[in-house]
C-alpha cells in the first residue's frame, strides 16, 4: 500500500507542477534519415506520397511481399487507417490500393 501511495503522491506532485507553469517540456529535434527509395511513377502515386509517407517512407512498401494481389493491398491500406490511425480518406483507400497492386503486387 505504502508503494501506491507514493506513486499517487509523485502524479498529485506533478500534476500541480504542471498546472502551475514550472515545468518545461525542452525542445526535440528529431532528425530522420535521407529516403533512400520514392514510389515507382503510376496513376495513384500522388495519394500514396501524400497519404502513406505520413507515417513512413516508401521502403516500407518495397518490403512488404511481392506479387499480392489487390485484396492484400486494400487490406493494408484500411489496417493503416484503421488500426494505426493514418488519416486516410474512405475515398482513397481503393485508389491507394489500385496503385500498390500495379506497382508493387501482382499488376492487376
Amino acid at each position: 500500500m505504502q508503494g501506491k501511495i507514493r506513486i499517487h503522491a509523485a502524479i498529485v506532485g506533478a500534476c500541480t507542477l504542471l498546472s502551475a507553469g514550472t515545468i518545461a517540456a525542452a525542445g526535440l529535434t528529431v532528425q530522420f534519415p535521407p529516403e533512400t527509395a520514392d514510389f515507382k511513377s503510376g496513376p495513384g502515386v500522388e495519394l500514396a506520397e501524400r497519404n502513406c509517407k505520413t507515417c513512413h517512407s516508401a521502403d516500407y512498401v518495397r518490403t512488404q511481399p511481392s506479387g499480392k494481389p489487390f485484396a492484400f493491398w486494400k487490406v493494408e491500406v484500411e489496417k493503416m487507417q484503421k488500426l494505426y490511425k493514418a488519416p486516410i480518406a474512405d475515398a482513397d483507400i481503393e485508389p491507394i490500393a489500385k496503385y500498390l497492386t500495379k506497382e508493387y503486387g501482382d499488376g492487376k
